[in-house]
């Protein structure tokens, strides 16, 4: 810290800037120092200053995430995508808001899950006020009969006398047609 002088300050008065409880300044430094203690011969710039920023970027998250990204962002070394030793603060981002985005799409998941076991349960309780099948019929059975869940009734033939009143005949027209061996039906 004395090479840059006042342009730098030390880590504590960075993170003295943030409103964040001791507490969670504690646990974020102690976070800062595993990862970079999960990595040999990390070697930065000014590993105090990198560790003050890095400190400060694991504030803005939560617990559980900067705790996923330091249990596993030592396992991700990737060398194809430049990610050999110790990691970037723009590849510590990233884990982050990865690890975020997980939990994020986690609980949308769990609230998803509550919900539709809230509306089964309201189902439920609404088929169990539903009349059964057979209370149905018993009070409603001409929509019991449309909809199938009774024999249709037994039509009875039209009484002879209103047949001849509805087609406008005499009765002697009626008696000059030859009888039918079934019974007439409309």
């Amino acid at each position: 810290m004395q090479r840059l002088g006042a342009l730098v300050a030390s880590p504590e008065k960075l993170l003295a800037r943030q409103i964040e409880s001791p507490e969670a300044i504690a646990f974020a430094t102690k976070a800062a120092a595993v990862l970079f203690g999960s990595y040999p011969a990390a070697k930065a710039h000014d590993p105090e200053v990198f560790t003050a920023q890095v400190t400060r970027l694991f504030l803005r998250y939560g617990r559980d995430v900067v705790q996923e990204v330091v249990r596993d962002l030592p396992l991700t070394r990737d060398k194809e995508k430049g990610w050999d030793g110790i990691p970037s603060m723009a590849r510590i981002a990233e884990a982050l808001t990865d690890a975020e985005g997980r939990r994020q799409r986690m609980r949308e998941r769990d609230n998803r899950i509550e919900r539709q076991l809230a509306e089964r349960k309201e189902y439920e309780r609404a088929r169990a006020d539903a009349p059964t099948r057979e209370e149905f019929v018993e009070k409603y059975p001409d929509i019991a009969r449309r909809l199938g869940l009774l024999p249709p009734l037994e039509k009875q033939p039209e009484p002879v006398e209103q047949v001849i009143e509805r087609l406008g005949i005499t009765k002697e027209v009626w008696d000059s047609i030859p009888a039918s061996s079934t019974p007439l039906m409309t």
